[in-house]
């Protein structure tokens, strides 16, 4: 093994795998100790991968866990980069670019180990069952992973000093006029990329698979609790943001800004937000018929994160609390949801969120010692 290899392996493989190893302990209790016995788990699994090679829903199912999968990788490797103790990595940026890239995909394949081999063993079952299409889409979405999150790593190396994941998206700068609008956007897409890329990428794939099943199974009550659900799971974006406006930018209160143009801001940015749900959701119109439901729904989402992002105005609140006034939220507007008059839920949030913001947001006062989720 070639010196820096086995740097590279030592300092941040073997670290991942003994971080992680209960993880991977719980992931294969889960895949091979459920069964009965060995040989049932067997079967199960040569259905699901010979699944992937051979059907579209199996195959982007597997491509959404190895992709969150992936994800992983790049941030612990982006922690690692960042992590003063490992500044003896940023000598890697004195190699050629080339040699540095083949060292960096070495390493992205050790800790992609996982998802390539379950990947390799769709790939060859797909070839041995006369599915070569199945084939080729396995080997160049396995491929591109490990190209794209080595090439991830390669600019979190180049811009090991600059603001987390800053560099990874200077190519996709704003161009809005400067206002709490476009700052807060930014805030999000440059300080919260990894943790709105996962949340994306679950509740996408939850509500995009389940809008789209045959209309004679389609169960509108079920997808409404996972949509509901989903909005809830942004809880945590919705408090960092709230965090980041009440820290970061605690002057914008002396602006003379009127508090509906905050308000209306605030339902604009969550509005961007929910656009991979909304779009996700199409199918409701589109192939279910159901165009009223569809529109309840993309007005419930900004709503109902703009009234989660008031409640924390109520009080100066840690993230705990928080939790337990989500749950009786998550009740109040699933019951709503789940009955006949789900197209109150827009309204309730929308006027909810406006009556506890202008009679909160003034008398609000961030206690400086609560750091929450920096």
């Amino acid at each position: 093994m070639h010196t820096t290899d086995n740097i590279l392996f030592q300092a941040v493989a073997a670290p991942y795998y003994r971080r992680n190893a209960g993880f991977f302990l719980f992931l294969f209790f889960l895949l091979f100790g459920l069964y009965p016995s060995f040989k049932q788990s067997l079967e199960f699994h040569y259905v699901v991968i010979n699944g992937i090679g051979n059907s579209l829903q199996f195959f982007l199912l597997a491509f959404a866990i190895w992709l969150l999968y992936t994800i992983k990788t790049i941030h612990f490797v982006h922690g690692c980069i960042k992590n003063k103790a490992y500044n003896f990595l940023q000598l890697l940026n004195a190699l050629p670019s080339r040699k540095r890239f083949f060292h960096l995909l070495q390493l992205q394949c050790l800790l992609l180990v996982p998802a390539l081999c379950y990947g390799l063993a769709a790939f060859i079952i797909a070839l041995l069952n006369n599915h070569p299409a199945g084939a080729a889409v396995i080997f160049i979405t396995l491929t591109a992973l490990c190209i794209l999150s080595t090439g991830a790593v390669f600019v979190f190396l180049l811009n090991t000093h600059s603001s987390a994941l800053a560099g990874f998206l200077h190519v996709m700068p704003f161009r809005f006029k400067t206002g709490l609008f476009s700052v807060l956007l930014k805030f999000i897409f440059n300080q919260q990329f990894l943790l709105l890329l996962l949340l994306k990428t679950a509740t996408f794939s939850c509500l995009y698979f389940f809008a789209k099943i045959d209309e004679q199974v389609f169960e509108d009550r079920i997808l409404w609790l996972l949509y509901i659900t989903s909005l809830i799971g942004h809880c945590i974006l919705v408090y960092r943001n709230h965090h980041f406006m009440e820290t970061k930018l605690s002057f914008y209160r002396n602006m003379p800004v009127k508090p509906l143009v905050t308000l209306l801001s605030l339902l604009g940015v969550y509005a961007v937000v929910l656009i991979p749900e909304i779009w996700a959701l199409k199918a409701v119109a589109i192939q279910q018929h159901a165009i009223g439901n569809f529109i309840w729904m993309a007005l419930t989402g900004p709503s109902l994160l703009l009234l989660l992002h008031c409640l924390l105005y109520t009080e100066d609140m840690k993230m705990e609390g928080f939790l337990k006034l989500l749950f009786g939220v998550w009740i109040v507007t699933l019951f709503f949801s789940l009955s006949s008059n789900r197209w109150l839920l827009p309204m309730i949030c929308t006027g909810m969120a406006g009556f506890i913001f202008f009679n909160s947001y003034n008398s609000y006062e961030k206690n400086t010692e609560v750091e929450g989720l920096e």
